[in-house]
């Protein structure tokens, strides 16, 4: 299994569909928001690592299966070496009727599986998360035999994304700032929460990118 994971607009869905491309590969597109886990540290501590090592394992194990409209839907599709033609234009349509229900007020998107039409043991999973930066190295861990991707676009263009994204919405986001300025690591940087506060917007992402890929590079350095 291969597992990338970045900041929210760091180009993971565009690295995920690369991989998907190749035909032996099973895309899954952000499993770990349709079922969470806040049974174990979303910002753990180093030792943390060690007491939920287990923990993590079971539901890293759970991730390769959560086979939703989400998480199966992402275009473009691409031929698998382990499913036949017809067997994917019926997968693809009852994908796209999964879609268009979940966009039904007050369905969820956990509501109704998605059909594997082939041989889906045969093939190589690929999760793309934009959760489980400040996690990795706990995943990392856990599971040694999974492949991790930590993608890193440049901060300039991903809080330029970012903001695109918020002006559209019209959604002030939370970033959490008060939180993350009361961990442990919050003393590597020389700012309070009311300096931060009073920055623009695009300080602010800077700074929460800035604070969970540092935590992601910082705990697996070393790591093969």
């Amino acid at each position: 299994m291969l597992m990338i994971v970045g900041s929210e607009r760091s180009g993971t869905t565009w690295l995920g569909k690369l991989f998907d491309s190749q035909p032996d590969t099973l895309y899954i597109h952000e499993p770990d928001t349709i079922r969470r886990d806040y049974s174990f540290p979303v910002i753990p501590l180093p030792e943390d690592i060690e007491p939920y090592l287990e923990q993590a394992r079971e539901y890293l194990d759970q991730l390769p299966h959560i086979h939703v409209g989400k998480t199966m839907g992402r275009p473009p599709a691409f031929p698998k070496s382990y499913r036949g033609q017809g067997a994917a234009k019926v997968r693809q349509a009852i994908i796209t009727a999964i879609r268009l229900i979940e966009r039904v007020p007050g369905v969820p998107q956990s509501l109704l599986s998605v059909p594997h039409l082939g041989d889906y043991d045969a093939a190589i999973p690929v999760i793309k998360s934009v959760s489980s930066l400040s996690r990795l190295s706990l995943y990392a861990k856990a599971c040694p035999e999974i492949q991790f991707v930590h993608l890193m676009r440049h901060p300039c263009g991903v809080t330029a994304s970012q903001k695109r994204g918020i002006e559209k919405s019209g959604m002030t986001p939370n970033l959490f700032l008060e939180e993350l300025l009361e961990r442990p690591e919050a003393k590597h940087y020389p700012i309070t929460l009311k300096d931060l506060m009073e920055r623009p917007l695009t300080d602010q992402l800077a700074f929460t990118w800035m604070f969970h890929n540092d935590k992601a590079v910082l705990e697996t350095e070393g790591f093969s």
